[in-house]
């Protein structure tokens, strides 16, 4: 019972790499670009070949990214 709940948890948290494309408005290309260069959110590279991301390493990597504007006056 409690592995079928914590494995549950596990896939809720786990997006695929179209979706992390969507939910960061870029094209998969761009996430594998970025891969490439060592600069994406982290991932999670299954044995497959596929690429998952999680949820909270996308808001940290978008959090960690974010400039704040400059107040002009």
């Amino acid at each position: 019972m409690i592995a079928h709940v914590l494995d549950s948890k596990i896939d809720q948290d786990l997006i695929t790499e179209k979706e992390a494309a969507k939910y960061l408005n870029k094209n998969p290309k761009t996430l594998y670009r970025w891969r490439s260069n060592g600069v994406a959110p982290r991932f999670i590279k299954l044995p497959t070949g596929s690429i998952l991301y999680r949820l909270t390493d996308l808001k940290r990597f978008v959090s960690d990214n974010t400039t704040p504007s400059l107040l002009w006056g």
